[in-house]
């Protein structure tokens, strides 16, 4: 008995809270196992990945509140990652005892898993959950989407399209575009003035960034008609004397469209948060 608790107290070891802190701000999942728990790690990792997918794949997540929402059980449990550790290191004292896992080579394994994981992660989320999230470099969408909004895309039905939908795409070269959709799948599409003549019909579009009649913009703006294939959408951007659009790139095949712009999650001008991108 006595030889049995002589090792017990040999391997009992403090947790430093300052060091468990430091692990939670560069990886909490190794945190929460420095300090004895791996299932919490485990549920950091699983709980915020569930939630996403959950709020995405449903749609929830780009109802009026469903993006603050998502946001904010997503964001509870990643802070918790970092203060928690560091609070149950402190409780535990003098009293915890060294477990199987508190080695280094299974904390390495742990970031190494990690490192290898998030470009995977990163390649498919859009896939995975359901939605996508990016931040406007340019002006082509103006003024419907301004420089440096973030904005929320639908994945689920990338293809499934209507006239106006604002949809991104990747380019044949790997660049990530955004623009408008003014003409369908079989429809023939001419430009006039920078203004859509869909199948013989002006296109009315309210959401044209204001320009000046110039003859200047001629070139820019006139296109002769053509008809698109069954797999083939004609897009534009809004600021239709700055936009590198079908104009000059020619239609863009369904195959290329990543997701249906939804919704303004974030901007510059706070009052611009929240605003819905069509449908």
């Amino acid at each position: 008995m006595a030889k049995t608790a002589g090792k017990a107290v040999s391997e009992a070891r403090r947790r430093k809270p300052w060091v468990a802190l430091l692990l939670g701000i560069v990886s909490p999942p190794i945190a929460f196992v420095y300090v004895g728990r791996p299932v919490w790690a485990a549920l950091y990792v699983v709980l915020p990945i569930a939630v996403l997918a959950a709020c995405g794949r449903s749609g929830f997540i780009f109802l009026p509140a469903g993006w603050a929402t998502t946001i904010a059980l997503v964001l509870v449990p990643l802070l918790a990652g970092i203060f928690v550790p560091a609070l149950v290191a402190r409780r535990a004292g003098d009293a915890y005892v060294l477990r199987p896992y508190n080695r280094w080579y299974v904390y390495l394994a742990i970031g190494a898993a990690g490192m290898l994981a998030a470009p995977n992660y990163i390649q498919h989320r859009g896939e995975w959950f359901g939605f996508e999230s990016y931040r406007i470099p340019a002006g082509a969408m103006q003024n419907t989407v301004q420089i440096g909004d973030f904005i929320l895309t639908d994945t689920r039905d990338p293809v499934n399209l209507r006239r106006g939908d604002i949809v991104t795409y990747k380019s044949p070269n790997a660049h990530m575009f955004i623009k408008r959709v003014v003409a369908l799948p079989g429809e023939t599409v001419a430009i006039a003035g920078c203004k859509a003549i869909i199948n013989g019909n002006l296109l009315q579009e309210a959401y044209l960034l204001p320009m000046s009649d110039d003859a200047s913009h001629k070139e820019i703006c006139d296109r002769a008609p053509v008809t698109l294939a069954n797999s083939e959408i004609y897009v534009l951007g809004d600021n239709r004397l700055g936009s590198d659009d079908s104009r000059r790139t020619g239609p863009v095949p369904l195959s290329q469209v990543t997701g249906i712009a939804r919704l303004i999650w974030y901007a510059r001008d706070y009052s611009r948060i929240g605003i819905r991108l069509g449908r």
